[in-house]
């Protein structure tokens, strides 16, 4: 229970004012949590993160932005904006024939086949509010 509500605060916390919307306003946010494998230090999380950002993550239609949140242990989350869930979709997919995507994964334990899509969960940005606290 502590982890589930844990998880719910470090996605509220995400959804960041500096979210671009997309042209028909349906911001996606793709919410990834991943357990590392044993012995992968901090060091190798970032670098490995940083070659998938850079080498795969960009070029892809519709990415806006990615911020990759530690939890306790060895759990991670992976918090990426997309401007429409097609775009995020397409991805998911392309990460499957991608060796980038492949490198990042294998810092991570296995997701459990019988959860659909590794457990990536797509939102839909209903509302950003700014720190101003603009409407």
């Amino acid at each position: 229970m502590k982890k589930q509500f844990l998880s719910v605060i470090v996605s509220a916390l995400c959804l960041s004012p500096l979210v671009a919307h997309s042209a028909n306003g349906k911001t996606t946010v793709e919410y990834a949590k991943f357990t590392l494998k044993e012995g992968v230090t901090e060091t190798q999380v970032i670098a490995t993160s940083q070659k998938f950002q850079e080498d795969f993550l960009v070029k892809q239609s519709g990415y806006i932005k990615r911020d990759l949140l530690r939890l306790e242990g060895r759990d991670w989350v992976d918090i990426v904006y997309w401007a429409s869930k097609e775009d995020a979709e397409k991805v998911l997919k392309a990460c499957e024939k991608s060796p980038i995507c492949g490198d990042y994964f294998s810092i991570m334990e296995p997701f459990d086949p019988k959860i659909s899509n590794g457990g990536v969960i797509h939102l839909e940005l209903v509302k950003s509010y700014p720190v101003n606290g603009g409407k």
